[in-house]
């Protein structure tokens, strides 16, 4: 429960920031899409997109300052990693879009299943990118809020979690009388 608590105080910061920021990213990611788009074959000026980017990143930043099992330093890393790889993997799933509607548009459309999976990722990229980078780069520590580490305490004050990571397991083994020895 804390952990959401601390990603809705994140979150509640961060998406107005965002929000703000909405403007100047489109407008900065355009020329770059164009770019690639030019690259793939097709000159073309994109002039306007209409994305969510700066929200996955204040969603994978809500994210990173919620996890305090990770120590500081951890999580100061994978948000300098997460952050540039989310704003490439944007521009480069903004330029296939903007390609396959391009070439759609040019009378050489994709094949059905590519143009879905491309839809597909556009509508998801947002809320899917952020917590894969959150898990991929912060391993053991990104663990979703409620999960066996979480839980009760077990006997002496200690949790799964933590008995795990002692070796001992969530449950120590019982000796139990075998089936016929009386």
């Amino acid at each position: 429960m804390k952990w959401w608590l601390r990603f809705l105080a994140g979150a509640s910061l961060l998406f107005p920031l965002a929000w703000l920021a909405l403007g100047p990213w489109h407008r900065v990611l355009a020329p770059l899409v164009s770019a690639g788009v030019g690259a793939l074959g097709i000159p073309f000026e994109v002039r306007t997109l209409d994305l969510l980017a700066p929200y996955d990143l204040a969603f994978f930043a809500a994210m990173v300052l919620a996890t305090t099992r990770a120590p500081r330093s951890r999580r100061l890393r994978a948000a300098a990693i997460g952050v540039p790889v989310l704003v490439l993997a944007e521009i480069a799933f903004a330029t296939l879009a903007a390609w396959s509607a391009l070439r759609g548009a040019m009378g050489h459309p994709l094949a059905a299943p590519a143009l879905s999976m491309i839809e597909a990722v556009a509508a998801s990229f947002p809320w899917v990118a952020a917590p894969l980078a959150w898990v991929a780069l912060l391993g053991g520590h990104a663990r979703w809020p409620g999960g066996p580490a979480e839980r009760a305490p077990r006997r002496g004050g200690e949790n799964i979690g933590a008995a795990r990571r002692r070796g001992r397991g969530a449950n120590p083994p019982v000796a139990r009388p075998r089936r016929g020895a009386h």
